[in-house]
Order: C-alpha cells, then structure tokens, then sequence
C-alpha cells in the first residue's frame, strides 16, 4: 500500500507530516516487513508532545502548498499537532497489486522459470481479453475488493473495446473482471483470473442477447 499526499496550504504553525527513523542496527525481520521503532514512539502521549524540530529520531519534510510526497506503508509517520492554524492536505492510497498500475508486477515468466521467491503466490500473470460481438462495444472493469469499509469498487481498465481487438494487461490469481456493455452498467460476463489461464474471451449472456437493444 502507498500514500500519496499533497499539502494544500503552508500557513500554520507547528503541526506537518513527519517521518519517524527506524535504527540503522535493525537486522531481525518483521512480520509485516516494516521496520520496527522504539516502543516510545508508538503511542499517542508522546505524538502530542511533538514540536516541529528534525532530530535525530524524526524528521519534518520541507511542504508548501501543491507539493506532494510519496510512501509505501513500510515507512512509519505521523502528523504533529497543531499550534496555530489549519492543515489542509488530499490524501490518495494506493496499493501496487492492482491492473490499473501496470509498472510493478513481479515477472511471471521469472517466477514460474524459478527467478522469484517460490513461497510466493503473487506472481504476476499476463492475462488477455478479447471479444467477437459486431456492433458491440465493451468496458472492462476490475472489481477491487482492498477498501477497508468492505465496499466494492469498479476501476476502469479499457473502456469501448472493439470486438477482434485484444487487450492485454498484467493481473494477479483471484483478480476479478467484469465485462460491461460499453457506457452502460449491464455486465456482459465476469471472470476470475486464474493460474492456468491467460486468454479470456468476453460472450454475452443469453438474457443480454435478448434483450431489445441488441
């Protein structure tokens, strides 16, 4: 998972994002891979009691308005209080196993070729989808079920495929598409990627078929 946040003002006082410094010395493993930091550091009692001061153990971003940083959720931080004023900032999250970011999968060829770690199912899996509807557009859409609320949401991946058309893009075992008529919330088909297979050819479902737009 990522964060991305952009600060949308700098007039106020104290307060800001900061980072906490993990030891130099840290060589046992974590079971979240995060490095570990002192106890002290991991309760609100002493978050209160921050100032805006880089010391040896934390450190204060230089942000003015419109400036953006960037981390994975390895890195430990906090925001310090406010003194005076209003910190205003837009916080995006993000995670790297979805086929909407496209430039950060571990290669499937590498892992299935015994490149990769073999204790590691989250291999990428190149996946291609294709149809054969004349007079049909389609959207293809992933189903991303990572929301914390439980909410389900659509994120669009191709919109108005043409039929004879592939498209192909890099996914994960499990990952779930729906095929949409294109413009329209009418799923068409919806399809579970799957270790064995790569090619997904997108039918219409026969009460799609007799509906009477089609």
């Amino acid at each position: 998972m990522h964060t991305l946040n952009i600060a949308l003002n700098h007039n106020f006082q104290g307060g800001g994002l900061f980072y906490v410094k993990p030891p130099s010395d840290q060589e046992e493993e974590t079971y979240d891979d995060r490095p570990d930091i002192p106890l002290r550091y991991k309760n609100y009692n002493w978050l209160n009691t921050v100032e805006r001061k880089n010391t040896s153990d934390i450190v204060f971003p230089m942000m003015e308005e419109g400036d953006v940083l960037i981390h994975n959720f390895t890195v430990w931080h906090a925001v310090a209080p406010i003194e005076v004023g209003v910190r205003y900032s837009f916080v995006l999250f993000y995670d790297m196993d979805n086929p909407a970011i496209q430039s950060d999968f571990e290669s499937y060829e590498e892992v299935k070729g015994g490149g990769g770690d073999d204790d590691d199912d989250d291999y990428v899996i190149p996946v291609t989808f294709y149809h054969e509807i004349e007079n049909v557009e389609i959207d293809l859409a992933f189903l991303d079920k990572s929301a914390e609320d439980d909410d389900e949401w659509l994120l669009m991946i191709e919109e108005k495929m043409p039929p004879f058309v592939k498209v192909e893009l890099d996914s994960y075992e499990g990952h779930i598409f729906h095929a949409l008529i294109s413009g329209t919330d009418e799923i068409v088909s919806t399809y579970v990627v799957r270790d064995d297979q790569q090619l997904y050819t997108i039918e219409l479902k026969d009460d799609v078929i007799n509906n009477d737009e089609f």
